[in-house]
């Protein structure tokens, strides 16, 4: 008699079916399993499933005991949150008013949903290539059954028991089921292997004409009936092993290493959508899917001159196939946007990160979206996002004239939520704001994005009008202050964790004077913007220079952006 395998890494590999969609209900959290490796399957508020490892990162506790909110996960430990599509932890209990919780990472997989199952592959998958089940009347999901027995076991069992062949449709790896016809309509089964010696059994059932609520019951009464006698039979008749083998585990690559991975996209779409904005639809230049995202992302990407430049996602929640960028095209561009608008083609390719998002949308009864200019790409996916989920919130649109509304089609589809300010100067802006934010705050978030100026002044009328700072959300897209100042002067810089004391003189910056120590220190727009160098500080005062840290969190003096900001005491003490 062969040894038994608890597992082996070639049948995990592929794409596998682990639930009907079904038994994604609404704020569920379902477990699944593959060989020896336990996921949380669950559907947000959007519709989209997300696959994930059923393990919190902070303390390894199980998130499908978790709570589903619509557009996060929280684990029932901590109450650490997990957002839908990417898995990045957008809440800590322990520190709130923090954003630079991306960096915590729940390990997810890809997923796909079609024809009432869902698909998960571990792994880096082939193509996933599965064909459409052709049915004509009803698909009825089946209970899906473990069973102790090997998978070629129970296939051949399955042909004589139901009295036919079972015809396989698709590819292994890419993903594969089979089909019998019967008397009635046909059986559409997939076989999860397990282990050697065990699987899990999915069945649907089609049928040529539709079945009403009791027709349907009756023929997952009689499936479960049939297949639950086969299991019995089956397991009555196999041997018990006489040992297991663990073999070496599957090597899945952890969120971490994608994270910082690179993307090919290709260029399949170029549309002039503003007077000044030029749109780009652009998909993965190989078979590896896109990276995940949530309303508010933005995107790295490498201009055809060589710049680096970041571009907020405009996708709605069901795009996920590609990504949707909006580039205005600046008069005064240093190469970036002009490169863009101007060079790139349908064909072309760009080297792209992953999504990264620091301005997503939080809990709240309603949603107040500002946006000027280009800064409607992002509001807009925030916009949609809403829009799908049913939930409440308005969309606050300026611009200089109508040739300057940019993606004009996804702004007619949120129908009246949106209200077009068009052709003001800063008075009547500053009028209009203070009608538009003068109303009772409780409840309600207000998410703001455009140019500087007109994102200080609609914070500075909210502040005057008493909405909390934890209510007010903004992304500036560059940090319109003067960064190198008369007053600028030398200090100290003490790296807690390295072990080094540092002079930072009056005309260079924190992060420069680390780099030269061989301290590394993550930055992207290294103008205070984007918050990615955001680090705690431990001791001493902070001279906040960025555009990224709230009012409350200048205050409490916990963090500083060291790509921009300096020190008002001689001393800086940092967790470096």
């Amino acid at each position: 008699m062969s040894t038994p395998v608890l597992h082996s890494p070639d049948s995990v590999r592929g794409w596998h079916v682990l639930a009907s969609s079904c038994d994604l209900a609404l704020r569920h959290v379902f477990p699944a399993r593959v060989g020896v490796y336990n996921l949380a399957l669950w559907r947000s508020d959007d519709g989209l499933v997300n696959a994930w490892e059923n393990r919190c990162p902070h303390r390894s506790v199980p998130l499908s005991m978790g709570i589903n909110l619509g557009q996060e996960l929280r684990c029932q430990y901590h109450g650490w949150r997990f957002a839908s599509g990417s898995g990045e932890c957008t809440t800590v209990p322990a520190e709130v008013g923090r954003r630079d919780n991306h960096a915590a990472c729940v390990n997810s997989f890809d997923c796909i949903e079609q024809d009432g199952w869902v698909w998960v592959a571990l792994a880096k998958p082939a193509a996933f290539a599965v064909p459409a089940w052709a049915v004509q009347g009803s698909r009825v999901a089946l209970r899906a059954l473990p069973m102790h027995v090997a998978a070629r076991t129970l296939m051949a069992a399955l042909e004589t028991e139901l009295d036919g062949p079972l015809e396989a449709h698709g590819t292994a790896g890419a993903g594969q089921f089979y089909t019998l016809a019967l008397p009635g309509g046909s059986l559409r089964v997939q076989v999860q292997t397990q282990s050697d010696s065990s699987c899990i059994l999915h069945a649907q059932w089609g049928t040529v004409q539709p079945l009403d609520a009791a027709a349907t019951l009756t023929a997952q009464r009689h499936f479960n009936g049939l297949f639950s006698q086969l299991r019995a039979r089956l397991e009555a008749q196999a041997h018990a092993p006489l040992s297991l083998v663990l073999p070496e585990p599957l090597a899945i690559p952890l969120n971490q290493g994608e994270r910082q991975s690179r993307q090919s996209l290709k260029v399949v779409e170029k549309v002039q959508t503003a007077h000044d904005v030029v749109a780009f639809r652009l998909v993965s230049d190989s078979a590896a899917p896109l990276h995940g995202f949530t309303a508010g992302a933005h995107l790295e990407v490498v201009t055809p001159g060589g710049l680096v430049r970041h571009y907020s996602l405009v996708n709605g929640p069901a795009e996920r196939a590609h990504y949707v960028i909006g580039v205005k095209r600046e008069a005064a561009s240093r190469g970036g946007s002009r490169a863009m608008c101007d060079d790139l083609q349908v064909g072309d390719t760009l080297s792209a990160g992953r999504p990264v998002n620091r301005f997503g949308l939080q809990d709240s009864v309603h949603s107040v979206l500002i946006a000027g200019g280009i800064g409607i790409t992002p509001l807009l996916a925030m916009a949609q996002q809403l829009q799908a989920a049913g939930r409440s919130f308005v969309l606050h649109y300026f611009v200089r004239g109508s040739e300057h509304v940019a993606f004009a089609e996804r702004v007619q589809s949120l129908g009246g939520a949106v209200q077009l300010h068009t052709g003001l100067d800063v008075q009547g802006t500053a009028d209009t704001l203070q009608k538009l934010l003068a109303t009772d705050t409780a409840g309600k978030r207000l998410y703001v994005c455009g140019p500087g100026a007109m994102m200080d002044l609609v914070l500075k009328t909210a502040r005057t009008l008493g909405w909390p700072e934890d209510q007010l959300h903004r992304e500036y897209f560059a940090n319109h202050q003067a960064l190198d100042r008369a007053d600028n002067t030398a200090f100290d810089v003490v790296l807690q964790r390295s072990g080094k004391t540092l002079h930072v003189p009056a005309g260079r910056t924190i992060v420069q004077v680390v780099r030269e120590a061989g301290v590394s220190v993550n930055t992207v727009c290294e103008q205070g913007a984007c918050g990615t160098c955001e680090t705690a500080v431990l001791e001493g005062e902070p001279d906040h220079r960025d555009v990224y840290l709230s009012a409350d969190e200048r205050r409490s003096q916990r963090c500083t952006m060291v790509c921009v900001s300096r020190a008002k005491t001689p001393t800086l003490v940092l967790d470096l």
